[in-house]
């Protein structure tokens, strides 16, 4: 019986960890163009820099928002898949692109406003001026990211994270000369600054779109579930179910989100040393965090096809072998953030009141790694069981009314201690996520219960 249970065991994180591989990697991809968008506007001048870093405050979090809702395509799919019905995909991947594109021109034209909140946060004329036109370059791509997106869920609803991957690097490997053109104005291409860095990233999302599609054209499995062999029109049966499911996640990933930008808006009146080593402490858990996601998503892909299928004995385990494979993960993370702060900030400055202040932030860093690995885990098994009003519920909750106002309350004020500056919103963070991760966790064990299952 142990023997048959650990084999068990065995099998699934093979399978948890083959499809995880492709997401991390195209995690690194897509993080890889943000990194040559900085290097390359920071190049050409600071206003630059400072025009693209505050474009991307305004149009990530949009996105963020509009893939969070997309992503109910990968439990529908998985649904689909697990119960053997096929031919239900096409209809699915259909209405989905519909969504998309809406969510996408919706996008277009909120980024293409931006200007109205640069006044409101009175973002200095030169920087405005620079981050809406790159901000109106980059507008163009968000449709076609929209359809990509939705796509790129329905390969993963399929168990199918390779194409991702590859499709995220061939991006990847765009961006690089594109911003160099564009920026530059290299190769017979104008100098457009700013301008040329939001239609380098456009362009790589066309490529990345044209790549998935000749993909799922030609590759026989996708053409036999006749994908793209043709569109149908808009069917609100069909759309309303996946709006529905995917609206709760995109408030949930908006709202993960958007703290830190909040956070970083409320200690932009502290010292420069405070807020430099609060950065680097968030780049490094931004980088930590790659990997506990793309395992959450991988589990999502998992219990989803084994809930479609009827085999709830599998889905329990699929939930608690990610669980389990996720807090190792978040263990050895924490480890290494312990031992080895300073050798970690110090790749990122060379200054001595940054560096100090960056390597005690990452103590409360390495902490809220548990709490942060099982949310995620805790929370992609409920996609999978296509449960996601609850958990959005609860992470506004512990996020917007525990971590933000006691991290404020901590870092800020004196009404509990001397303010804390940064170490108090991180603070904030780790309880907020430890409660997300309580809640979480007991909501999957009542989920657990809805289905009859003994692992």
């Amino acid at each position: 019986m142990e023997a048959s249970r650990s084999n068990a065991v065995s099998t699934e994180l093979k399978q948890l960890v083959g499809l995880a591989t492709p997401i991390i990697a195209a995690q690194i991809a897509t993080s890889g163009m943000g990194l040559v968008d900085t290097l390359m506007a920071g190049n050409y001048s600071a206003t630059t820099l400072a025009a693209v870093a505050v474009g991307n405050s305004i149009w990530l979090p949009i996105f963020l928002f509009m893939r969070g809702l997309l992503m109910a395509v990968v439990p529908t799919v998985a649904h689909l898949i697990g119960a053997g019905k096929q031919q239900q995909l096409a209809t699915t991947v259909h209405q989905s692109l519909w969504i998309a594109f809406v969510a996408g021109v919706g996008a277009l034209l909120m980024v293409r406003s931006a200007d109205i909140a640069f006044q409101w946060l009175d973002v200095t004329q030169p920087v405005a001026l620079q981050a809406t036109l790159y901000l109106d370059a980059f507008s163009w791509g968000f449709p076609l990211m929209a359809l990509y997106v939705a796509l790129s869920c329905y390969c993963e609803g399929r168990a199918l994270t390779k194409p991702g991957m590859v499709f995220a690097f061939a991006g990847f490997a765009l961006n690089i000369p594109a911003n160099y053109a564009f920026i530059y104005g290299a190769w017979g291409f104008p100098e457009l600054g700013a301008a040329g860095c939001g239609y380098a990233t456009a362009l790589s999302a066309s490529l990345m779109l044209v790549c998935m599609g000749v993909y799922l054209l030609f590759d026989s499995r996708h053409r036999s579930a006749a994908i793209l062999n043709s569109l149908s029109w808009p069917r609100f049966q069909n759309i309303v179910p996946l709006v529905r499911l995917g609206v709760p996640i995109g408030i949930t990933i908006f709202v993960e989100a958007s703290i830190f930008s909040v956070i970083a808006l409320l200690i932009g009146r502290l010292p420069t040393e405070l807020i430099a080593g609060h950065q680097i402490a968030l780049n490094v858990s931004s980088i930590t965090y790659m990997i506990p996601l793309s395992v959450g998503l991988a589990m999502t892909i998992r219990v989803g096809q084994a809930v479609g299928g009827g085999d709830y004995r599998q889905a329990k385990l699929a939930s608690l072998t990610g669980l389990g494979f996720n807090t190792a993960l978040s263990a050895t993370s924490a480890t290494i953030l312990i031992l080895f702060p300073l050798q970690i900030v110090s790749l990122y400055s060379d200054n001595n009141a940054v560096l100090e202040v960056a390597a005690y932030l990452l103590l409360f860093a390495a902490l809220y790694q548990l709490p942060d690995a099982v949310q995620v885990a805790a929370a992609s098994s409920l996609r999978g069981y296509k449960d996601t009003r609850m958990p959005m519920l609860i992470v506004l909750i512990a996020y917007w009314v525990i971590a933000l106002p006691l991290g404020y309350t901590l870092g800020l004020t004196n009404h509990m201690t001397d303010a804390m500056g940064p170490a108090g919103f991180w603070i904030g963070l780790l309880t907020g996520l430890s409660i997300a991760a309580l809640l979480l966790g007991w909501r999957l064990q009542r989920v657990f219960r809805r289905y009859p299952s003994r692992v």
